[in-house]
């Protein structure tokens, strides 16, 4: 605590991401690959008046497959009343590319999805590089509640230098640098918590992108995403919830020809679960993704169809 009304954070971290698996090679067999991540970083969070509070912050890595960046932020928030808050942050994403855009050796059924670094001579492809990442972020955002009712509405712009995007090519997919490419869009968010156990959320996103150099639309990016979850508290063991899911249209190059569209479509999926044992530390749960069996286009990736699961969750 620099002061009563301000706190300084200073931390470090170290990650070894590590993976072992058979998606690296097409005999099947184990191999792993590795990268390594440090990072250290400092942040101030100011109560500035008791309406009133800001942050800062800045962030240096070291990261073995792309070397080293420092990033920075900041942010305020206004407090008006319990139903109008103001919020306002500028911050800077560097993100390096994962073991899976740079080594997964796969066939799907759309076709082999396939890391930078990787040659496939079945379908042609030479190895190319991937630059990390580098984004400047800008947000405004209004959020309130009052009783059981919530609202939160984003106004966002993200200016993104070598974007790592997922691409179609002849025969596979791959993870290129888009030279420079911009998002911008709304999100939105309202929900209410009624008294009886109730509850309901709805989530909206519009989403617009550009690739820069081309002028068109991002590969693979919805223009529209709508989610809207309901969850029924029973009693102090049993809850369950229902989750419908609108993917909007996307974008996407097929083999050189003119950018096609991939068709929308809504999954639902169902949840439960049941709380047990001495200050309930024991958790059963399950539930049922998809339970309509929608069709989703093979070029998005594999859909598995309705699919069930069940777990057993303990807490100490």
């Amino acid at each position: 605590a620099l002061t009563d009304s301000q706190l300084l954070t200073i931390g470090g971290e170290y990650r070894d991401e590590y993976r072992r698996a058979t998606i690296f090679n097409n005999e099947g067999t184990f191999e792993n690959r590795d990268i390594d991540c440090k990072a250290v970083y400092v942040q101030d969070e100011w109560q500035i008046t008791d309406t009133l509070n800001a942050i800062f912050g800045a962030r240096y890595d070291d990261i073995s497959n792309a070397g080293e960046e420092t990033t920075c932020m900041a942010g305020f928030v206004k407090n008006f009343s319990k139903m109008f808050n103001l919020r306002g942050n500028f911050a800077q994403g560097y993100r390096t590319p994962n073991i899976v855009e740079l080594y997964i050796r796969k066939a799907t059924p759309a076709g082999y999805n396939l890391g930078a670094e990787v040659v496939e001579p079945a379908v042609d492809k030479t190895a190319h590089y991937l630059d990390p990442e580098f984004t400047n972020s800008y947000e405004a955002g209004l959020s309130g509640k009052h009783s059981g009712f919530n609202y939160e509405i984003v106004f966002f712009y993200n200016d993104i230098e070598d974007k790592i995007q997922r691409v179609s090519k002849p025969g596979y997919f791959t993870s290129e640098n888009v030279s420079d490419a911009e998002t911008m869009g709304l999100e939105a968010s309202i929900g209410y918590q009624f008294g009886n156990g109730l509850g309901l959320n709805m989530n909206w996103l519009e989403l617009d992108t550009e690739d820069k150099e081309t002028g068109k639309d991002l590969e693979f990016n919805p223009e529209r995403t709508v989610s809207l979850n309901v969850d029924y508290q029973l009693n102090e063991q049993i809850s369950l919830g229902m989750q419908t899911v609108y993917t909007g249209e996307q974008h996407y190059a097929d083999e050189g020809k003119a950018y096609q569209t991939t068709n929308d479509y809504t999954i639902v999926n169902l949840t439960a679960s049941y709380i047990f044992g001495d200050k309930n530390v024991y958790e059963i749960y399950g539930g049922v993704n998809n339970i309509f069996d929608e069709d989703v286009d093979a070029i998005i990736g594999s859909n598995v169809g309705t699919y069930f699961f069940a777990g057993l969750r303990a807490s100490f």
